[in-house]
């Protein structure tokens, strides 16, 4: 293990290694909630009847949020 490495590593993984697994599992897991949200967000807004394109690009170009 490397001097001033402050994580513990499991046997057989180096502390390097161990960081790597840590963020690839945390990063996967934002990944998947982003896209949970996202889809609940597509639903809402189909069945309000706004399309979210739409909904999108008129909240850029006037500066505020259209209303259904």
């Amino acid at each position: 293990m490397a001097a001033g490495s402050q994580t513990a590593a499991p046997p057989g993984l180096s502390s390097d290694q161990a960081r790597g697994l840590a963020l690839a599992c945390s990063s996967a897991v934002f990944i998947g909630s982003s896209f949970i949200i996202k889809k609940k967000g597509l639903r809402v807004a189909g069945a309000s009847g706004t399309r979210a394109g739409l909904r999108a690009a008129l909240s850029l170009l006037c500066g505020c949020a259209a209303s259904a």
